[in-house]
């Protein structure tokens, strides 16, 4: 832990964030801006070799060093009195230096803690990666041969496109060729099951029949895809 740093007397007397003696007044607007621009001119008669970005911060440095003198300053006359002007700052400005060290040091104690804390929790769990090989052999059965594949519109959608590509070819082929030469055996599950559960290779052979046909069509358009797996016994 940073110990608090002493403060001399004059340091303490600038702590007070109040108002002392009482005498301050919105009327004392116009020297207090006169007492800025004094000590800008003295700042900047000291630090004449600064760089620019020194300068600008000149006028802020000013006005808090003013704020401090005006609020401990016992009267207005203790106030605007230019022979210890000089010394008031120079307290004023040894104090703000050595709050800043204080805060600084602070900060940084507050940092080794956050890192000795960190240090002090377990190391997180290191999550493997698998390969595509790997994680096949992790999912069910059902997911790893294709046969829960009813649970997206999108694939719903697929497979009545595919089945009714499937019913129109006018080679007739088995659902394997079919679906190879389309590129969609990753679908045989789901395309083998309807075909073989609502009766369409029956339907095929009958497709020359309007009516054959249009039941074709009925049944293939309105497939339900709520079921969520499929059994081997069923697609073989």
């Amino acid at each position: 832990m940073v110990n608090q740093p002493q403060l001399t007397q004059g340091q303490q007397q600038m702590t007070h964030h109040g108002l002392n003696g009482g005498w301050q007044s919105p009327k004392d607007l116009s020297s207090r801006r006169n007492m800025i621009a004094k000590i800008i001119q003295m700042i900047q008669h000291r630090s004449q070799n600064e760089d620019a970005e020194w300068s600008r911060k000149v006028p802020f440095m000013a006005k808090k060093l003013e704020e401090s003198i005006y609020r401990s300053a016992p009267s207005f006359e203790a106030y605007i009195d230019d022979n210890t002007l000089k010394s008031r700052l120079q307290k004023v400005a040894i104090y703000f230096c050595v709050k800043t060290k204080h805060e600084r040091e602070q900060m940084q104690a507050q940092k080794q803690q956050q890192r000795r804390l960190h240090q002090q929790q377990p190391e997180p769990t290191v999550h493997q990666h698998h390969s595509p090989q790997q994680t096949k052999m992790c999912l069910p059965r059902e997911q790893m041969d294709g046969n829960s594949m009813f649970n997206t519109k999108s694939h719903s959608e697929n497979v009545k496109a595919l089945l009714i590509e499937w019913f129109e070819h006018e080679e007739e082929p088995s659902i394997n060729q079919f679906l190879t030469e389309k590129g969609e055996m990753d679908k045989k599950a789901s395309v083998a099951f309807l075909v073989k559960k609502h009766g369409l290779h029956r339907l095929r052979k009958k497709r020359g029949n309007p009516e054959a046909r249009k039941e074709a069509m009925r049944v293939i358009n309105t497939i339900s895809f709520k079921k969520k797996s499929v059994t081997p016994a069923d697609v073989e």
